[in-house]
This record gives C-alpha cells, structure tokens and sequence, in this order.
C-alpha cells in the first residue's frame, strides 16, 4: 500500500464544497532568532562534511626580565580542534492535481510559506539546543539553589563572568538622545528570552525599554529592551526543562554557523511528478550545524516564569 500522506482535498478544502477564507491563518512566529547571533561559515561543496575550527589558548603574561646577552627559551602554544559534522534535513508536502486545479489559488502559495517557516524553524531549534547546552548557567536564585523570576543581582553576575573572560560584547555603546525619556546604552551581550519572561524581564530592576531608547540607537529584531549589558531578545521557540526556562547570554564569536555552499535548496517544487501529472511536490532541504566555539562566551540564566 502506498504512503498516505498526500496533501488533497481533504485535508486543505477547496471553494467547490466550502466557503474558505482566501487568506489562511497565519502565525506570528518569528524564526532564526538564535541562530542570528554566530559565525556563519560556509563548507565548500566537494570538501567533505565536516568543519574545522582551531582555537590557541591565550599567552600568559611573560614577567620575568630578560638575562643580559642571552635569548629567552622559546614558548609554546596550546591549541585545540573544534570539529562539527555537517547534517541534512528536510520535508515536503505531495499535492494532488485536484487541490491545484479546482482550489483556490492561495492554497499552493499558503502551504509554500509554512514550509518555509518550517524550514527557519528547524534551523532554529538545532542551533538553540546547540547554544542552550552550554555548561556554564546560573540558577537566577538570589544565591538560593531554587530556580525564581529573572532578577538584576544574577544577571549582573552573568555579565561580569563575561567580561572578566575577556569576552567581547557584541553591541557598543549608544549614547542618550535630547528626547525626553531617553537614556544612555552600555555595551551589552545578547540575551534570548522566552517571551513568557518578557514581563518578568520588564520587571526587573533597572530594565530599559526599547522605547526609551535614544535616537542613535537602533533595536535589534524581535528586543524587548535591555537590563545593565545584557540587551533582550524575544523569542517563542525559547529552550526550556519543565517549569524552568533557559535564556543564554551571547558574547562575540560564540558559536558557529555552518552550511553547505551550493548544497541547499530552500524550496524545491516540482510540478507534476507522477506519470499522469496527478500530483505535484513541494519541499525544503538544507545542510547545517552548529558548534560552540568558546564556552565562556555563553552563559544561560535558569529561571521560571
């Protein structure tokens, strides 16, 4: 028996037997949130599927003068592999000739968009697992060991773990503008939060909206605002563990994007496929992967809502 999954009438009906609306209900989903934040790198096509990062360990300070008329021995340094295997994935939908040739003419063009999303999706929920599964958190606990709501005392202590790392913010500063209201940025990291945080984030002391931004400063897609160096991101596809939710903290160069060059295909159709042409295909492949490239560059902030 041959697979059932065929997108006919049945499943998107058409204005033959009902009235449907012409315009499909859409979601307001906002896709590649996480993934926006790292080092995109493209893996030549024919050169294997697997990526290469090196990482030297920084120098010590060398504070011993020099012995007159003598060289000093030379130094070494330590340097490490970061290896990440490049993966495919991918859907796609079968479209009976009836759906196309007596349904409304939004209904290719509707199911095309939701496998794009599908597809910024994907990607997005690979690199979050990827960046969420960092070693470094802290429980926003005010010192307990119990998770609790979002507060300044944990954030700012993920902030000066970042710094003191010598990790680079990714934003700089932005002075204030002469409205009224406006204030000064710092230069900040980027936080990814669940937006079932976005009122406990605004909450928290010291959160700067957006709209008190000055006019030099220009929002980030999807930020809510920004707490002491840490500028808010929304997102709904945030990582969470039962009633805890992870919001990742990301300085510079904290992790890499990799993909296939010339090797994606974000939207494939292929229109009458079957021998009769009684149906049609439309899909979505891409190769990707993600890999953390300096741990300390990323620091979670485990809290509930």
């Amino acid at each position: 028996m041959g697979n059932k999954n065929v997108m006919g009438t049945n499943q998107a009906p058409h204005g033959v037997n009902i009235f449907l609306q012409q315009q499909a209900l859409k979601t307001i989903d906002k896709f590649i949130v996480h993934a926006r934040w790292g080092q995109d790198v493209s893996l030549p096509q024919n050169e294997g599927d697997t990526m290469k990062w090196i990482r030297w360990s920084a120098l010590l300070a060398q504070t011993v003068p020099l012995t007159e008329g003598e060289d000093p021995n030379p130094i070494l340094a330590t340097r490490n592999d970061l290896t990440v295997k490049l993966e495919e994935f991918g859907a796609w939908m079968k479209l009976t000739s009836k759906l196309l040739m007596t349904g409304l003419k939004q209904t290719q063009a509707q199911l095309t968009e939701r496998l794009a999303k599908q597809m910024a999706l994907t990607i997005d929920t690979l690199c979050r697992d990827v960046i969420s599964g960092t070693s470094s958190t802290t429980t926003a606990s005010n010192g307990s060991g119990t998770a609790t709501l979002p507060n300044k005392t944990d954030i700012d202590i993920i902030t000066k773990t970042l710094f003191s790392a010598g990790i680079e913010t990714v934003t700089n500063q932005v002075a204030a503008g002469t409205g009224q209201g406006t204030s000064p940025q710092l230069p900040a990291y980027i936080g990814i939060a669940h937006t079932e945080a976005m009122i406990r984030l605004q909450n928290v002391s010291g959160f700067l909206s957006i709209k008190n931004y000055g006019p030099n400063a220009v929002p980030l897609p999807m930020e809510w605002g920004q707490t002491g160096m840490v500028r808010w991101i929304l997102t709904n596809n945030g990582f969470t563990s039962g009633s805890n939710y992870y919001a990742p903290i990301i300085g510079m160069d904290a992790f890499g994007n990799v993909k296939l060059k010339a090797g994606d295909n974000p939207l494939v159709q292929t229109p009458g496929t079957s021998p009769l042409k009684r149906w049609s295909t439309v899909g979505w492949s891409k190769w990707y992967a993600a890999k953390v490239l300096q741990d300390l560059a990323i620091h979670s902030l485990i809290h509930t809502v």
